[in-house]
């Protein structure tokens, strides 16, 4: 979940009121991911989804990393409220070794580009600003820490109820949609991750 990783706060400090152009590119597997990076740009920027767009997403095929259920493979688009877009593109058959992520801002001074190398925990923007934080870890490595923060009464950082499903159900339609548009099989139940 970006928003509990710490790499993510940090640049979430840095960023502007602005909206951003978000690129996550690479990501193995795109439906599987793509909730985590519209909750993070919907808590980041406090908005919520507008529009999203699927068709630059191909068929559906078994997700490299769990063959009983189904990804995509393709871009998916979105757009916030207040002016933000996210793009979230991969494959479901490989996994990513070159991932490319940044999000793109208006400043005073110009624009500003932050890429994001998560492998390395490490964000540098194109102003030469730089952010230092833990490589991402798989959930089954941080699920745990989760776990004990809410047993503790804590934080854990996690969207409420509320702002899962605001995020949750639109992106769950457009992918059912786009399933049954490209797929011989019509479904009502999305069988990915």
């Amino acid at each position: 979940f970006p928003v509990t990783i710490d790499l993510y706060i940090g640049l979430q400090k840095k960023l502007s009121r602005k909206p951003v152009y978000a690129r996550f590119h690479g990501v193995t597997g795109v439906a599987c991911n793509a909730i985590h990076y519209i909750d993070y740009i919907a808590r980041c920027k406090k908005t919520k989804i507008s529009t999203i767009d699927t068709t630059e997403l191909r068929i559906w095929m078994p997700y490299v990393k769990r063959p009983n259920l189904f990804d995509v493979e393709g871009t998916l688009k979105i757009l916030f409220n207040e002016g933000s877009s996210l793009s979230i593109k991969g494959s479901a058959e490989t996994r990513s070794t070159e991932s490319q992520f940044s999000l793109e801002e208006s400043t005073e001074k110009g624009q500003k580009i932050w890429s994001i190398n998560e492998r390395e925990g490490r964000v540098i923007s194109s102003f030469g600003e730089c952010i230092e934080g833990k490589a991402i870890l798989f959930q089954s490595e941080t699920t745990h820490e989760l776990i004990k923060c809410i047993f503790k009464n804590q934080n854990p950082g996690l969207p409420t109820l509320k702002e899962s499903i605001e995020q949750h159900q639109p992106l769950l339609e457009a992918l059912v949609n786009h399933w049954n548009k490209v797929m011989q099989n019509k479904i009502s139940e999305l069988p990915s991750t």
